[in-house]
Formats: C-alpha cells, sequence, structure tokens
C-alpha cells in the first residue's frame, strides 16, 4: 500500500491502527487512486506513435498505411510508422521531400544528398545516402522507394542509390569507361 496517502491524511484525530476498518478503507481507496493515475498515464501515452506500445501503437499506425508484420517489435514497428506519418502528411513539396527522406532512412541530413540528373534519370529526384543508412532503415530499398515517390510532387520518381559502392564504368560498356575509354579485351 502506498503509505503517503496515510501520511498525508488530514490530521483530524483519526487513527490508522493496523487491523481496523479505517485502516482498511483508506488502503482500499489509496490502492483505487493510484490504480486510476496508472491508467490515465497509460491512455495519455497511448495517444501518441511516439509513446503508445503493442495494439495501441498498431491501432496509432493503421490510418498512416502502415501495417506491423508478424514478430516485429514496437521500437522497429514505431520507427516505420513515423516514416509512415512523414509520408502521409507531406504536402508533396519539396521540403516536405526532404524531411520524409530524413524520416524513413532515420538518417541526418548530412547523411543524404538530394539531386537530379536530367540526362540519364530524366524526371526523377536521386536520393543518395551510405549502405549502412541504407540498411538501418526498418525498410526493404523498394519500400522505401514506394514511401519516398509517395511523397514527391508531380508523379515523380525516385531512384535510391548508395554512395559507398565502388563503381567499374558504364554497366554497358564495361570496366574501364570511368576513367573516359574503353577496355579492349
Amino acid at each position: 500500500m502506498k503509505t503517503d496517502v496515510l501520511q498525508a491524511a488530514p490530521p483530524a484525530g483519526v487513527r490508522f491502527e493496523p487491523g481496523t476498518e479505517t485502516e482498511r478503507l483508506v488502503a482500499t481507496l489509496a490502492a483505487v487512486y493510484y490504480r486510476l493515475g496508472s491508467d490515465l498515464d497509460q491512455l495519455r501515452r497511448d495517444r501518441y506513435v511516439e509513446t503508445a506500445t503493442g495494439v495501441e501503437l498498431e491501432r496509432r499506425a493503421r490510418p498512416l498505411g502502415v501495417e506491423r508484420p508478424t514478430g516485429e517489435g514496437d521500437d522497429a514497428f514505431r520507427r516505420r510508422a513515423l516514416a509512415g506519418r512523414a509520408r502521409a502528411t507531406s504536402r508533396t513539396t519539396f521540403e516536405d521531400f526532404a524531411e520524409t527522406c530524413l524520416e524513413v532512412l532515420d538518417a541526418d541530413p548530412d547523411q543524404l544528398r538530394l539531386t537530379v540528373d536530367y540526362d540519364d534519370e530524366p524526371g526523377a529526384v536521386i536520393v543518395e545516402a551510405t549502405t549502412t543508412v541504407i540498411e538501418a532503415s526498418p525498410f526493404t530499398s523498394d519500400q522505401i522507394v514506394a514511401f519516398l515517390e509517395a511523397s514527391l510532387p508531380m508523379s515523380r520518381r525516385v531512384v535510391l542509390r548508395p554512395t559507398d559502392v565502388a563503381s567499374w564504368g558504364d554497366g554497358e560498356k564495361g570496366w574501364g569507361t570511368q576513367w573516359g575509354g574503353d577496355i579492349e579485351s
């Protein structure tokens, strides 16, 4: 039993001797009081994606278009739900797209680079990040692209490029093309 209720009781001359009806009544009221406080705290936590757990987290994520796969823990699911919220609240501006990239990839601004290449990838926004950032995301590469494309204006495409992968030239021309020439075999 919480003793602070008994200690904070008004000094009305009532004695709370062990085993008395008064002591049992006050103990019962104190237990209900603290249980209500605990329940209210849990209800407050369950209102937000950031603090909800279990079934309540799933209820908060469902309107955002995020479903929990079997066996996924709350922390990973929460990251996916927050990314879903970023996508769902995007006003399809490039500023919102940049914020969505940060949320979906759970990255810092200095870990991403957004570019366009009108020659090789017309109509696409290129998102460059290290493989560490991409692999740390709770999404697969295809899911990342789908999330990001949903937050882009004018139905643009997204190309996700890792920045720390070795390049050996043009895939159609073969090795050596990165130095400006073809290697003859």
